[in-house]
């Protein structure tokens, strides 16, 4: 059997966003003292005047479970964002600015997330809801079922697989990842941007294509 290697010098950068705001415009202030004590507000009190929390479903085009948070705040703030769920992620954020830009992993499929968020200031908390809307993976995915799990012997986080799907000539490679319970939490779809090409991995042709 002759195997036709491809190696792809391509790595997503498109889910690995950070929140905006440069090293150098970080401000020194320490927020999460507990000396100082803060007062709760509303969101919309923290957020600059006129302005909404924008929601960016899907914003790289190629990880269909995530989101972006955009919104500018009246105070430098510190986030800290959390998706609720069965195994929920938390998620804090170190840049304190008043320009957000904050990246949303791990939403379920096919389900409306509830996501927390919590804005710091050197004064004020402020708590919110969010809801995203998150549509149906493609049918082609698999259903995970895990026979037996023991949380308390796991390290933390989930876990990352490659999904392979033939075409009668090429197994292409879908990266996934999914958690405890078997729901798949992020995925890495590149068909639009070069069919066969999909994933920093390995393309083989089959026996029958030698």
């Amino acid at each position: 059997m002759k195997i036709n290697k491809i190696l792809i010098a391509l790595f997503v950068a498109g889910i690995v966003i950070s929140t905006s705001g440069c090293k150098d415009d970080e401000e020194t202030v320490v927020v999460n003292d507990p000396t100082v004590p803060k007062s709760t507000i509303s969101i919309s009190d923290m957020l600059s005047a006129n302005t909404s929390m924008g929601i960016n479903v899907n914003p790289s085009g190629i990880a269909p479970l995530t989101a972006m948070l955009s919104f500018s705040t009246r105070y430098s703030t510190l986030v800290e964002i959390t998706v609720a769920g069965s195994v929920p992620i938390n998620k804090s954020f170190d840049n304190l600015t008043t320009s957000h830009d904050v990246p949303v992993l791990g939403l379920y499929a096919d389900t409306t997330n509830t996501v927390y968020i919590k804005l710091t200031s050197t004064q004020f908390y402020a708590y919110d809801t969010i809801q995203i809307a998150i549509d149906s993976l493609s049918p082609y995915l698999p259903t995970i079922t895990i026979e037996q799990a023991n949380a308390s012997l796991m390290e933390p986080g989930m876990n990352l697989n490659t999904l392979s799907i033939s075409d009668g000539t090429y197994f292409q490679p879908y990266p996934l990842m999914y958690d405890r319970e078997g729901n798949i939490r992020w995925l890495l779809n590149l068909e639009g941007i070069h069919p066969g090409f999909v994933s920093p991995c390995l393309l083989y042709t089959s026996p029958s294509h030698e």
